[in-house]
C-alpha cells in the first residue's frame, strides 16, 4: 500500500481510484471536494506536500500553463507574471520532493503575498469596471437630457 497525494483535483475521481485499489489516498484543492469526502484537504497544497507521501500526482490549473493562451501573455498587462508564477508552481511540485521544510515555509510565505496582492488587484479591477459602468451610463443620460 502507498501513501498518494492527488495534487490540485477537486473531483475526488484519481484519488478514489487508487483507493479502490487499496492506497491511502488523498486528494487536495484549493476548492472543496465534489463528493465531499473525508479523504481530501481543502487547503493549499504547498501546507501538505511534505506529509511523507510516496506518490504525488498533480493536475495544476492550465489557464496560465497551456500553450494556446500564451498569445494573451503580450495583450493582457500581468498576465506573463501569471504564466510565470504557475510556472513555478510547476517547478515547485516537480522538485518537491527535494526541498526542504525551511525553503517550503519561505514559498508558502511567498505564495501567500502574491494571494494577498492578487485579490487586491482582483477588488480593484472591479470597482474600475463599476466606475468605468457608471460613468458610461452616466454619459448616456446625460446625452438623453441634452436631447430633450
Amino acid at each position: 500500500m502507498m501513501k498518494v497525494l492527488v495534487a490540485c483535483e477537486f473531483s475526488g475521481i484519481v484519488r478514489d481510484a487508487f483507493r479502490a485499489r487499496g492506497h491511502d489516498a488523498w486528494s487536495c484543492d484549493l476548492l472543496p471536494c465534489e463528493s465531499n469526502s473525508e479523504f481530501h484537504i481543502e487547503g493549499n497544497i504547498l501546507e501538505h506536500i511534505n506529509a511523507g507521501y510516496g506518490l504525488m500526482i498533480a493536475h495544476p490549473p492550465c489557464t496560465y500553463l497551456a500553450v494556446s493562451g500564451l498569445h494573451w501573455n503580450q495583450r493582457i498587462p500581468g498576465r506573463k507574471q501569471k504564466t510565470e508564477q504557475a510556472i513555478e508552481f510547476v517547478k515547485f511540485l516537480f522538485m518537491s520532493d527535494k526541498i526542504s521544510d525551511k525553503e517550503l515555509a519561505t514559498l508558502i510565505d511567498d505564495a501567500e503575498a502574491r494571494g494577498a496582492q492578487a485579490e487586491r488587484e482582483r477588488c480593484i479591477n472591479i470597482v474600475t469596471a463599476i466606475f468605468t459602468k457608471w460613468l458610461t451610463l452616466k454619459s448616456q443620460i446625460d446625452l438623453q437630457e441634452d436631447e430633450s
